[in-house]
């Protein structure tokens, strides 16, 4: 939420610029929410006559709701009603939109989203790390030059393409990059990433990937595939180097993976 608060007096001050969420559009039958709830805040100090553009972020879990028939977070797929002001007073909250998207792509930067439905694409942005547990993405997962990933206990309809990678930011991860205990109903492409970035395959429990997998050009130490169902084929050449036990490859096995 982008906004700007202009200090209309004669002296300077500070105010407590406030983002509030509404109820879902899409929420159960029987259960009730509050009418708005506080999602952001942040003290705003000004001159007098000065303006600033403040921007709040408020994470993907205040825009979702508990749902015991799925057990989990389920982002809304309707829309929620924003306001922006300084108390939770329809007199003091100048500001409303409403937030929806056609199909609920998110970001994850730099945090952990657990027992949550995704109606949509998720994307990590460059810099950015994300923790993925008991999670539900019905689209693509997307990592462009991220800080590291971890997808446990997880299913993505879609594809994973994971490109230019240049950590394993995630303290949960132990130094490396985690995909297992998982789905994936696609491909998986791994390509690029650095020496700061090895990457663990069905390392905490058996993977499955519907599609093939692709790993190339990986410079991290200590690459692994173990456990994991490959629908596909598994493709592995000039990653540093590449170990693994206990899988089942319907398809090809080719370069650094063919005796995996």
């Amino acid at each position: 939420m982008t906004f700007t608060i202009r200090n209309t007096g004669a002296t300077a001050g500070a105010d407590a610029a406030q983002v509030y969420v509404g109820p879902p559009s899409d929420a159960p039958a029987g259960i009730q929410f509050a009418v708005r709830s506080l999602a952001q805040f942040e003290r705003v100090e000004l001159d007098a006559g000065q303006s600033k553009t403040v921007t709040l972020h408020v994470p993907a879990r205040q825009l979702s709701y508990w749902s015991d028939a799925k057990q989990q977070w389920v982002l809304d797929s309707g829309g929620r009603s924003l306001w922006v002001g300084d108390a939770d007073l329809a007199s003091s909250l100048p500001l409303k939109a409403t937030l929806q998207s056609a199909n609920n792509n998110i970001t994850c930067s730099n945090e952990q989203l657990n027992a949550t439905t995704i109606s949509g694409n998720l994307t990590v942005p460059a810099g950015k790390w994300c923790d993925l547990v008991d999670v539900t993405v019905t689209g693509n997962v997307q990592v462009t030059s991220g800080s590291g990933l971890r997808l446990a206990g997880s299913t993505v309809t879609g594809n994973l393409q994971v490109t230019g990678t240049n950590a394993a930011g995630d303290l949960m991860s132990s130094g490396a990059n985690v995909i297992c205990n998982s789905t994936i109903n696609g491909n998986v492409q791994i390509t690029g990433s650095n020496a700061a970035s090895p990457w663990h395959i069905g390392a905490c429990g058996p993977t499955r990937v519907g599609g093939n997998v692709q790993l190339t050009g990986n410079a991290g130490t200590g690459n692994a595939i173990t456990h994991t169902t490959v629908v596909g084929n598994l493709q592995c050449t000039g990653n540093h180097d590449m170990t693994g036990s206990g899988n089942t490859v319907n398809g090809i096995r080719q370069g650094q993976c063919t005796g995996l």
